[in-house]
């Protein structure tokens, strides 16, 4: 047998065509619109205003609602005339039938004449209607009326059933938008051709979205918002029939452009007609509303419009692997396989290098942005953070998460760091439920970086406008590195907010280390135990005990002991008087000169001016005055110039230079061109002279006579150039060159060392000859005319003489320079200095002059000494807080008197002086008072005492012992304990808070840094946002609307592409997403065990995956799908691929995930259920596998019963076991869950129910409850009904569970694992409250069975819980601490686990319980268990905590040292929390009877239908408190109980503070509908008359009652209402709301008049019928007479005994508390005034 050629493909590709085929499979083709789940024809439709479809006319606007249908209210049956109700059916009456029941024509009556005896009744007679014609009469007149009603009745009837439905369907799409969805039909096909199977089904279809508006009761269809998307199916027809592919483009082209507007007649029927025509030359087109009737054989086609709920096809996830193929069909032997989708075919290690993770090569990251944080805002346990951990080195990481244990919040964490590290992310699931939440979870700054798409019905269009809105506004502002600065500055608070934490938790470790514990303080000044450090510090009181410091001191004092000697001996030295004179005015000292300084300067001034006296003659010179006008240091510069030129002239008298004096003075008259140029000449020459003399050396040249030392330079030149070119002196031994000819006397006469200069290298020696001889006579001649030349035999001696000669003519040029510049600056300065003869030595007398200037600058230094401060000492004295002493010392100083001066001086210092001391005190006393505020008082106080100085001589030493006595104050302040705590949790919080920021920037940083590289997705997002501003608030629809909507899409998928987290569910992904290997960073698949193999493509589009899920959840079930097809799929295209059974119908990504990652976290703490509930499901199926959940959650202020049973005796199932139904279990949870809604405990709450058998039950249910109760409150509540898959990833407050199974029929077990997981999804749930409706019983249920495991655990929930009866104690700190509480009688349990009760994980030491909530006490003993138990026990603390736990904590040395004050945290606690003494009442908790559920086939006569009464009003009828069963919520209570005999329990008060109620009995006037209002208002006093002050719709209630009507609708509420504010717009009646804002009808009314509080008792009255002034007199006069502290559950209780109320329920208690603390000084005014009756 050979392999199949398939198995020739690589694995990859194999796996992907596996997965294409079996997703194949799961299809099933539809060919009857009977099959679809649901269909709602247009054409059945009512076509009236209040149910508007486009549909219905031709005049289609674009923009319109496709449908719109509004809720109804169905009128009441007209009353009947009382004459004919003898002779009519009054139950057919009742019935809207069309046709009026018609009178009996006979009837049986007594005969009143017939004689009878005793105790015989009369005999019947025949009494006719012929004799009777008033009754005809008035039944004609009343049968126009009923006609009327009837067609009015129905006519509404049709729409509020089209509502109904449209709301059922919107329920559906709501709780299984995975599976089903809505589609609008066009297009009915009709065809049996009798050669395949009959079709009956649309070949067009639209996308819709249905939307419900509870608050305006209407349904709204309108197309998706991402269009219609009109398309035609075909797939029900064969291949062979369907039309040409041809036909399809233009059919398509049509639809697309009709887009929205499918209600264009002409357009889509021209468009279907075209393909009816291709599809058979016979097709018939029929454009009508209803389907028209086939022809046999023939096909037709009509417009017939029907909305569709029909499960969703597998047409996505078939486009995702035909993708998946043709990606790997073109990559096979080139591409990689992405390694999540390797990982599948190949056992493979998913280890990866975190440092590649960690890198982001998309995104350009700055060097700053590397981090190890792990950034998680909201709050995580060690598991949680593991999952980081595990990512970073892992490619696939597992995460057990069983029911409630916070996958949505380790989600959330992980999204914020995944977006703070630059990553794009998807996180998807099966359903929508369990996505819900994410986006709310994370940080607001980072929402618009997350899109959240969770199917049908949402806004995909106004999600993803809200994330491209706050992406394009941020980035408008952003520029590149403009959040680093930022984020560094928040990494800096993340680490001083971390050691600021380790630092309160080494503060928190040491308070409790306990007195066993050594401790060091103060550097070790203090150590050992507590106790150790207490003896020293009282064995030191009395030395040191002067000293208290403030808490939270520094170790090291605030100023030294000598400071504080200093202190304390300037307070003693100075008096007032002296301190007083030191705030005077002066200059200070520093300023001024020294005495010394003063002194010296006198002695200068007075010598200097001696000096100038000497110097007259000099200062009459002419050049005086202008050189004294120079700044000193230009004089000294000038000075140095003149000495340099005087010193450089002495040079040019030397003897041989006699010519320069005439050179020098051309030169100072400016004719220096000619010298200027014969130093140059001679400079030239000299150099070369110089250069030829070093070639020249001792050799010796002779030359002939007579020839010219040029001629001979010139000759020797030619022969050089003749030789070196190769020349000779004679050619061929013979001839003489011509260049050689006439030049022979160089060879044979020139003579070098007496050699003949016959070679090239001797000739150019006697050249260079030459050349010297030629230079030294060219000297000679420039300097004939100048005295010429030294002479000398020695050419080099004779050369230095020459260059010596040469720079005394330099030194001129330059001196003469100098003095032509100096020239200039004295002609410059001001007054202008004359010049002095500069070849004479008159320069020496300008220098004498410059030094009498000097002089006389002395004199003026010296004076300025003397007088300088002179100017600040007379700006002082002229102030008015001059001191004297500047007076005189501006006297000494103008009469230069030094001694004078001196003493002055002296004591300006020793004013100086007490300044420097005050202020030192006055620091002193400033730091000391901030840190010891207190203390300088105390000490001034007695500062004379010599104590203190031996006290501050041991300051530093008291410093130590007040900080040691403070540590020890500390230990028992209970206050510094709570701050420290509350500090620790501020700096988590501030820790979290700085972690979102962080993210946020970073996450925007990375995310700006991606789009900046791509311009085409920016041009995107500004392209999708100008279209949005430009379409306004985008509500509505309209044509222009409609434009830029078309618009904005064709940006969605590029936009699509820049947003990094998408949230959505699996079928979402498979729709939207293009499946590129590693399309994404991470993909986080929730409830993984949900989802099936055909998910597995999230391998392929995941570079790392995290798996989250529980395989003790619902799996898939594969049902449809049969073993042997996937065997040969396997077959054919698995061969080598591992773990085929994973890859089967049943298997999950969970389990597939779980063979192939190496990384297995668990979460184990679960917060969503109430102990007791989640207990079930803990022994079910976790602590069993050896993973127990920790149930932390805590337990709220008026909880209700965690699980409730309900038998319901008269329980029968019918229908098959995969269709059962129960409907007594039906009807009994629709009448528990109308009076939970009834019920102020269940406020808020939202409900489920789940049926554990199939969904039939679930449907009845749905059925009922729509008939039952208004849509608004199906809404609000969130109520769906289902079975437990429909609810997996979904949770709500109260879940009603239907058993369905009946001892009536055989009750298979429920044995399997799929059953096993469904109860325990089931069962998990509810977060409050677990119901369990059931039929049967243990007896007849198999011990196997998943009923029967649940049933016996609801019977019996204790018993699985830790026996906590008997009171136990660790240590005898908790057993004193146990009976201090119980004393003051709380209600105290010890050692209660928390937790998993098996391994008893959490364990607290007390619990006290009340009414009102619980509180945990932990006793802290004198027992230390290390720094890691501690650790532990704060771990743990915190973690039950964020559990909703509260905690107080006694120490034991505490508590022993003075127990009244150690526990006085425990007692504010407890009154904080509301917790009271006398525990819990069990009766608090207890749920409502149910309610009575009446007949809804039809109106009763004279009343409104259900559908017309309030269900708020139900909720305030509901609830007895006297024991008996509640009262319809629909049915108007009976007001008067006159048969309620019971024996009345004596009241507390005394009889004369009361009186017994009175009702009203009686009519109180003619039905509402049929009178005045004024009559009605009459009526209405005379009831208030007698009853009041009362409730007023007490007041309605007798009314109507008196009139025999059983129910108030709304308009009969609006009636009353009415009536009753006209009497109090007349001043007949006062209106009191107490606050509340529901409106008149729960007002407290009463006469005009009469006193607003009466002191009755009960009577037939309700708890909440009676007024709250009222109650709260009761409760304020039972406190004055009996002496009962108001508010204590005593106190409440003796107020329910006045009233007869038999039980204090939490709701009561809560109730009267309430009124209590509102009204209890309002009501003390009151009786004041007015009197209490």
């Amino acid at each position: 047998m050979t392999d199949p050629p398939v198995l020739s493909e690589p694995k990859a590709l194999r796996l992907a065509r596996y997965l294409r085929e079996f997703v194949s499979l799961r299809s099933t083709t539809v060919h009857n619109v009977g099959q679809y789940e649901s269909v709602l024809w247009f054409s059945d439709m009512p076509q009236e205003s209040e149910c508007l479809s486009p549909a219905w006319h031709n005049d289609f606007k674009s923009g319109d609602p496709w449908l719109e249908v509004r809720k109804q209210q169905l009128p009441g049956v007209p009353e009947p005339p009382t004459i004919i109700l003898p002779w009519i059916d009054q139950e057919a009456l009742r019935r809207a039938t069309g046709e009026m029941p018609a009178l009996r024509s006979t009837r049986l009556i007594p005969d009143d004449n017939a004689e009878t005896g005793d105790g015989e009744e009369p005999p019947l007679v025949t009494d006719h209607i012929s004799d009777h014609p008033e009754v005809t009469a008035a039944y004609n007149r009343y049968s126009p009326n009923w006609l009327a009603w009837c067609a009015e009745y129905r006519r509404r009837d049709g729409i509020q059933q089209v509502y109904a439905e449209l709301f059922r369907l919107h329920t559906q799409v709501r709780k299984q938008g995975e599976i089903v969805e809505l589609a609008l039909g066009l297009g009915l096909l009709d065809w049996r051709n009798g050669k395949s199977v009959p079709i009956l089904r649309h070949v067009g279809t639209a996308r819709v979205d249905l939307h419900f508006e509870p608050a305006t009761g209407v349904m709204r269809l309108e197309p998706a918002v991402e269009g219609a998307q009109l398309r035609i199916e075909d797939d029900m027809l064969e291949a062979e029939l369907r039309p040409e592919r041809g036909h399809y483009a233009s059919v398509k082209g049509q639809l697309n452009a009709i887009g929205d507007e499918i209600w264009d007649r002409a357009r889509i029927s021209a468009a279907l007609k075209s393909w009816a025509e291709a599809l058979h030359p016979d097709s018939q087109w029929s454009d009508e509303l209803k389907p028209a009737t086939a022809t046999a054989g023939k096909p037709t086609v009509s417009f017939a419009p029907a909305l569709i709920l029909r499960k969703r096809n597998q047409a996505g996830m078939v486009r995702i692997y035909d993708s998946i193929i043709n990606r790997l069909s073109a990559n096979v032997g080139v591409g990689e396989i992405p390694p999540g989708w390797n990982g599948l075919i190949e056992d493979t290690d998913d280890t990866d290098d975190p440092e590649a993770w960690a890198e982001s090569p998309t995104t350009p990251t700055p060097s700053n942005f590397q981090s190890e944080e792990i950034y998680f805002p909201l709050p995580a346990n060690r598991e949680q953070r593991r999952i980081v951990e595990a990512i970073n080195q892992r490619r696939g990481v597992l995460v057990q998460g069983p029911p409630g244990t916070g996958k949505s919040h380790s989600i959330a964490n992980l999204m914020c760091h995944l977006l703070a590290s630059g990553k794009r992310v998807l996180i998807t699931a099966e359903t929508g439920h369990a996505l819900k939440v994410l986006k709310e979870k994370l940080p607001e700054e980072l929402q618009p970086l997350c899109v959240s798409l969770l199917g049908q019905g949402g806004d995909s269009f106004a999600e993803l406008n809200a994330a491209v809105q706050g992406i394009t506004s941020r980035f408008a502002a952003w520029s590149p590195g403009a959040y680093d600065e930022r984020i560094t500055e928040i990494d800096r608070e993340l680490d001083t907010s971390r050691r600021s934490l380790a630092k309160i938790d080494t503060e928190l470790r040491s308070l409790r280390e306990g007195e066993t514990h050594p401790h060091s303080l103060i550097s070790g000044t203090y150590q050992g135990t507590a106790s150790k450090i207490a003896e020293k510090v009282s064995t030191e009181r009395d030395s040191y005990g002067w000293l208290r410091v403030p808490q939270r001191s520094a170790e090291d004092p605030p100023v030294t002991k000598a400071d504080l000697l200093a202190w304390l001996n300037i307070r003693r030295c100075y008096g007032l008087e002296a301190i007083a004179d030191s705030k005077l005015r002066t200059v200070e000292s520093d300023k001024l000169a020294t005495p010394s300084n003063f002194a010296t300067a006198v002695t200068a001034e007075r010598e200097a001016n001696l000096a100038i006296e000497r110097l007259s003659a000099l200062r009459e010179h002419k050049a005086y005055t202008p050189i004294m006008a120079l700044e000193s240091n230009a004089r000294t510069q000038f000075a140095e110039a003149l000495k340099n030129l005087n010193d450089a002239r002495r040079k040019f008298s030397r003897p041989g230079y006699g010519w320069i004096q005439a050179g020098l003075r051309e030169m100072l008259d400016g004719r220096q061109a000619l010298w200027r140029a014969l130093f140059d000449q001679s400079q030239n020459l000299i150099q070369q002279i110089d250069k030829l003399l070093n070639g020249l050396g001792s050799s010796s040249i002779s030359l002939p006579e007579g020839k010219e030392t040029k001629t001979v330079r010139l000759d020797a030149a030619a022969v050089i150039e003749h030789l070196q070119a190769g020349g000779r002196w004679k050619a061929f031994g013979i001839v003489t060159p011509k260049a050689v000819r006439d030049r022979t006397y160089l060879r044979d006469e020139v003579k070098v060392d007496n050699r003949a200069a016959d070679s090239v290298e001797r000739l150019k020696f006697v050249c260079a000859h030459l050349d010297f001889t030629l230079a030294i006579q060219d000297l000679e001649r420039a300097w004939e005319d100048h005295g010429g030349l030294p002479v000398s035999s020695q050419p080099r001696i004779r050369l230095a003489a020459i260059g010596e000669h040469v720079g005394i003519l330099g030194d001129a040029l330059n001196y003469a320079q100098v003095c032509q510049k100096l020239n200039r600056y004295m002609a410059s300065v001001r007054p202008k200095i004359p010049e002095p003869d500069w070849l004479s030595e008159q320069a020496e007398d300008w220098l004498n002059i410059i030094d009498a200037t000097g002089v006389e600058d002395r004199q003026r230094v010296a004076a300025n000494q003397v007088t300088s401060s002179l100017h600040q000492l007379k700006s002082v004295r002229d102030l008015q807080d001059a001191h004297p002493v500047v007076s005189s010392l501006i006297q000494t100083i103008e009469q230069r008197d030094v001694a004078a001066y001196s003493h002055a001086h002296d004591r300006l210092c020793e004013i100086e002086r007490t300044r420097r001391d005050q202020n030192l005190r006055q620091n002193t006393e400033s730091v000391v008072s901030t840190t010891v505020p207190g203390f300088i008082e105390a000490v001034a106080r007695d500062f004379d005492n010599p104590a203190w100085d031996e006290r501050f001589a041991g300051w530093e030493d008291a410093w130590r012992w007040a900080i040691a006595d403070d540590w020890l104050r500390k230990r028992s302040d209970f206050t510094y304990q709570e701050e420290l705590w509350n500090r620790r949790r501020d700096t988590e919080k501030s820790i979290g808070k700085s972690l979102a920021e962080a993210a946020s920037f970073r996450a925007w940083t990375h995310f700006f840094n991606r789009i900046n590289t791509k311009p085409s997705v920016r041009a995107a997002l500004n392209g999708w946002r100008g279209a949005v501003q430009a379409m306004g608030k985008g509500t509505g629809r309209s044509a222009r609307l409609e434009r830029l909507r078309r618009e904005a899409r064709q940006y969605m998928d590029q936009c699509r592409e820049a947003i990094p987290v998408w949230i959505m569910p699996r079928y979402l992904v498979a729709e939207m997403v293009e499946p590129a290997p590693s399309r994404y960073d991470l993909v986080i698949v929730d409830e993984a065990s949900q989802l099936g193999i055909e998910s597995l493509f999230l391998f392929y589009i995941a570079k790392k995956l995290v798996v989250v899920g529980d395989d003790q959840q619902i799996s898939p079930y594969g049902i449809g799908i049969s073993d042997e097809a996937i065997a040969g799929l396997q077959h054919h295209y698995l061969e080598g691929i591992p773990h085929h059974y994973a890859l089967s119908a049943q298997s999950s990504l969970y389990a597939n995930a779980k063979i192939r990652f190496g990384q297995n976290l668990v979460l184990r703490e679960h917060f969503r259920c109430m102990p007791e509930i989640i207990q079930f499901s803990n022994d079910l199926c976790y602590a069993s596998n050896g993973t127990p959940l920790d149930p932390l959650r805590a337990y709220p202020a008026n909880r209700l019963q965690p699980v409730v049973l309900r038998h319901i005796s008269e329980g029968y199932r019918t229908g098959s076991p995969q269709n059962a139904v129960n409907e007594p279990e039906a009807d009994a949870i629709i009448a528990q869950i109308t009076a939970c809604i009834g019920d102020p405990r269940y406020s808020g709450r939202t409900m489920g129910v789940i049926s554990l058998q199939g969904e039939a039950q679930a449907k009845l249910i749905e059925h009922k409850l729509l008939e039952r109760l208004e849509p608004e409150i199906i809404e609000e509540r969130r109520l769906i009904c289902g079975d437990a898959y429909a609810f997996q990833g979904d949770e709500r407050h109260v879940i009603f569970l239907s058993m369905v199974a009946a001892p009536n029929e055989r009750i298979g077990a429920l044995s399997t694992e799929s059953a096993r997981q469904r109860f325990n999804v089931a069962a998990s749930r509810a977060q409050d409250q677990l119901w369990l409706f059931h039929s049967v019983t243990l007896d007849v249920l198999s011990p196997t069975c998943m009923r029967h495991h649940l049933l016996s655990y609801m019977l019996h929930p204790e018993r699985q819980l830790a026996n906590e009866a008997t009171q136990r104690f660790e240590s005898p700190l908790e057993h004193h601490i146990y009976d201090q509480i119980a004393d003051r009688g709380f209600h105290v349990r010890t050692q209660v686990c928390v937790g998993d009760p098996t391994n008893h994980r959490y364990r607290i030491d007390l619990v006290v319980e009340g009414m009102q909530g619980r509180l945990a006490v932990e006793c802290d003993g004198d027992q230390w268990h290390g720094a890691d138990r501690y650790e532990q026990d704060m771990a743990r603390q915190r973690d039950l905590e964020r559990a909703g736990w509260q905690f107080v904590r006694v120490r034991g040395g505490e508590f022993y040292r003075d127990h009244a004050k150690a526990l006085e945290p425990l007692w504010a606690e407890l009154d904080r929390l509301g917790i009271k003494p006398g525990g819990v009442d069990q009766a608090a908790a207890e749920p409502p009877s149910p309610a009575v559920v009446d007949d809804l086939g039809h109106p009763d006569v004279g009343d409104s239908t259900s559908t017309d009464s309030s269900l708020a009003e139900c909720i305030e009828q509901t609830g007895m408190l006297n024991g008996k069963p509640d009262q319809s919520s629909e049915q108007l209570h009976e007001p008067i109980r006159s048969s309620d005999h019971r024996p009345l329990r004596s009241t507390p008060l005394p009889g004369t503070l009361f009186a017994p109620y009175v009702a009203y009995n009686g009519s109180a006037g003619d039905d509402p509908r049929s009178i005045a209002l004024n009559a009605v208002a009459d009526g209405l006093c005379r009831i208030i008359e007698i009853e009041g002050p009362m409730i007023a719709r007490c007041a309605y209630a007798t009314y109507l009652h008196g009139c025999g009507i059983k129910r108030m609708g709304r308009e009969l509420r609006s009636t009353m209402n009415k009536a009753l504010s006209s009497a109090i717009r007349q001043g007949r009646i006062i209106s009191e709301s107490d606050g509340d804002t529901r409106g008149v009808m729960f007002s407290t009314v009463r006469i005009k008049g009469t006193p607003p509080i009466r002191i009755r008792t009960r009577g037939p009255r309700f708890f909440n019928e009676i007024p709250p002034d009222e109650l709260c007199a009761v409760g304020q006069l039972i406190s004055e007479n009996l002496h009962v502290v108001s508010g204590t559950d005593e106190h409440l209780r003796l107020v329910l005994d006045h009233f007869d109320l038999r039980r204090l329920t939490t709701q009561v208690g809560t109730t009267i508390l309430e009124i209590l603390d509102k009204k209890l000084k309002c009501i003390s005014s009151t009786q004041s005034q007015t009197g209490v009756i």
